[in-house]
């Protein structure tokens, strides 16, 4: 019997609001270039609303690469507002 893969996620909060939709198109581009740097060749799940993106990365080292993409997030966080989590497994 084969196992499904573990997956670590990081949910990023706080994209609603008045802001430009071109802009937030530009950050949600960013963001999914973090994630594909974080995952390798990994796979990964990534689930969006208007206020929310979560991204799962699957393997053994998923929680490291989860915390490499929520380290390259901060700064823009910051700046934006918004609230990431992480939930490792």
């Amino acid at each position: 019997m084969r196992l499904a893969p573990l997956f670590s996620f990081l949910t990023i909060e706080g994209f609603g609001g008045g802001d430009d939709p071109r802009k937030v198109a530009r950050l949600r581009a960013s963001i999914n270039a973090a994630c594909r740097v974080a995952a390798g060749d990994r796979r990964t799940s990534y689930r969006a609303t208007d206020e929310s993106i979560t991204i799962g990365i699957a393997g053994p080292d998923a929680r490291e690469r989860i915390g490499f993409l929520h380290q390259q997030l901060l700064g823009m966080s910051r700046s934006k507002g918004w609230t990431i989590t992480e939930d490792l497994r």
